[in-house]
């Protein structure tokens, strides 16, 4: 039952991941022209892709780390590379954290 559990998390993750790509090619391209117009509210659509932007890229690290267990759980992946993996992973995550606390607190620093 908790492999299938993590099968049908990753592939959740995974749709989530290209729905947000898809949103954030669709939000940037409203953004663009709007920032060329004035009255537009651009800096909404701006904000907008920047926030599928992040919503892809945790999805993507959690469904690496997931089906990263899931192979492992199967046997198709060893303990080698199932460590490796992981820990490319988490170190990915740390760097991935900083660089989103940098990004959301750029944000409000403009707001006030």
């Amino acid at each position: 039952m908790g492999v299938v559990l993590l099968e049908i998390f990753a592939k959740t993750a995974m749709v989530t991941v290209f729905v947000a790509w898809f949103g954030c090619i669709v939000a940037a391209g409203f953004a663009v022209p709007m920032s060329m117009t004035p009255g537009q509210p651009a800096a909404a659509a701006f904000r907008l892709a920047k926030g599928m932007g992040l919503v892809g890229g945790v999805s993507a690290l959690a469904c690496g780390m997931v089906s990263t267990m899931y192979f492992f759980l199967i046997g198709r992946a060893s303990p080698k590379e199932f460590l490796l993996v992981e820990m490319g992973l988490i170190g990915l995550a740390a760097v991935a954290t900083v660089v989103v606390s940098f990004i959301l607190s750029g944000d409000t620093a403009r707001r006030k």
